[in-house]
Formats: structure tokens, sequence, C-alpha cells
């Protein structure tokens, strides 16, 4: 196999779906799991433009965080606790008993440690021009409520 590598830097978002669409095909293939969907929840102001919001997804009795971002003006008033609190419901109204989520150690780890996300371990990276060294963290909570929806097989 031959085929040139192209590397980009921009790519269109509908390549990007693309691969993580095949990779769930695959996954679904391979666990026989195929509940995977998008999650997000967006704060919208008067003109329609995002003031806050989470994105990510659930698959497999696990919803994971992917971004959180709350507007600087309206930060520290609750709103991240009310995005992620109602992810999280709509993770358990999905079947999930965990959620997962990475942040950086300049991010807000006690804010999600204050939300009750405990820390799984932690990596460290050095981007030797911005920020070096720092850290990224691995977190997550279990959900009280709900039970998984897939029925998993054993992978061989």
């Amino acid at each position: 196999m031959d085929e040139p590598l192209r590397i980009e830097s921009e790519p269109r978002p509908e390549e990007v779906a693309a691969l993580g669409e095949h990779l769930h095909r695959y996954d679904a293939t391979a666990t026989g799991c195929d509940d995977g969907r998008w999650l997000a929840i967006f704060v919208r102001d008067e003109a329609g433009a995002i003031t806050a919001g989470l994105h990510g997804w659930t698959w497999g009795g696990t919803g994971y965080v992917r971004t959180l971002w709350v507007r600087e003006d309206l930060r520290g008033q609750g709103l991240g606790a009310r995005l992620l609190e109602a992810a999280e419901q709509e993770a358990a109204r999905r079947g999930c008993r965990e959620m997962q989520l990475d942040t950086h150690t300049y991010h807000a780890p006690g804010f999600y440690r204050r939300q009750g996300y405990e820390h799984q371990y932690t990596s460290f990276g050095e981007c030797l021009h911005v920020i070096a060294p720092f850290a990224k963290a691995r977190l997550r909570t279990w959900i009280r409520i709900g039970q998984g929806s897939c029925k998993h097989r054993a992978i061989t």
C-alpha cells in the first residue's frame, strides 16, 4: 500500500465526521453496541450567539464531555454546573452509568471535582512556547440512575 499521505491543518468538518462515523460502525460491529449518539447543549443570547455550551457523546453506558465552555462574563454564576448536570441527566436517560471528561490543569479541574468528578489519571506533556510543562487529567463520575442500554459481548 503506497497511497500518499496528506496532512491537513484545516480539514473539512464533514470529513472529520466521516472518520468518526467509520470508527463508530467498527465499534458497533466489534462490541454489538450501536447506541452512540452526539450530545450537545447550548445557551444562546437574544441574537442567537452561543454564550455557553457543552458537547460530547454517549455510547455503551458511558457519557463523555468533549467540550464545556462558558463565556467569561457568565462564569461563576452556576451555568457550567447546570450544563454538566443537564448532560448527566440526558446521559442517564440514554442508559449511561458514568460520565468521563478530560481537562488540563490550567482549565478547571477543581470545578469538576466540586461537581462530583473523581481524578482518574494525569498525563504530562510539554508545549514549549506556550505552557511548559502542563498536565492533562481524566476525571469520571458515576451516574446513579439509569441502566446500561447495551448487552456487551466478550471481545476476543
